[in-house]
């Protein structure tokens, strides 16, 4: 499974050996989406992998930060030991809540093309997280029903730009 980012098109892969990482990070959304301050989610290649970071920032914004892994041996923990050590931050961003849960809403739903009868998502071995995405989509529906009060902020440009360089940054697309 891999996870795009951004225009720059960033790829972080993951693997499906140890645990499932995509219902994970759904669980992960939904948590934050649902009032959870943070969530992080062991996103592991092999060899080594990223920590994605997934937080509520101040009531109307939340926050992603991905970081490289300090010790790249979680797929055998015992020799030499491993921990949840992080490395590099590789991204981090502070975008509105609204195209936020949308985004990761817009990448888990482009998925549903590969899930079989049973629910498994093909080539990945794991089933589809409808039940967290759909926790996710219940909250883009609050957030737009209280989008509606707020709306004298739609006025102000630098609120457009802000909506914008979310869009822009955080544009979720996953591959199996």
């Amino acid at each position: 499974m891999q996870l795009t980012i951004g225009a720059t098109r960033e790829i972080f892969r993951a693997t499906a050996i140890e645990d499932d990482s995509f219902g994970l990070l759904a669980s992960s959304v939904a948590h934050v989406a649902s009032g959870g301050m943070l969530s992080s989610v062991l996103w592991g290649d092999e060899p080594g992998g990223f920590f994605i970071d997934l937080a509520r920032s101040g009531p109307q914004h939340s926050a992603l930060v991905i970081h490289e892994m300090a010790s790249p041996g979680w797929l055998t923990p015992e020799d030499p030991p491993w921990t949840p050590l992080r490395g590099k931050p590789l991204l981090a961003a502070r975008i509105l809540s609204l195209p936020f849960l949308q985004a990761f809403v817009d990448g888990f739903s482009a998925i549903i093309p590969l899930v079989d009868e049973s629910g498994k998502i093909k080539g990945w071995g794991h089933s589809f997280p409808f039940r967290q995405v759909e926790i996710v989509q219940h909250r883009i529906e609050q957030l737009r029903a209280n989008w509606i009060r707020f709306r004298h902020k739609a006025s102000d440009p630098d609120h457009y730009r802000e909506i914008g360089f979310a869009m822009r940054t955080i544009r979720h697309t996953f591959a199996v």
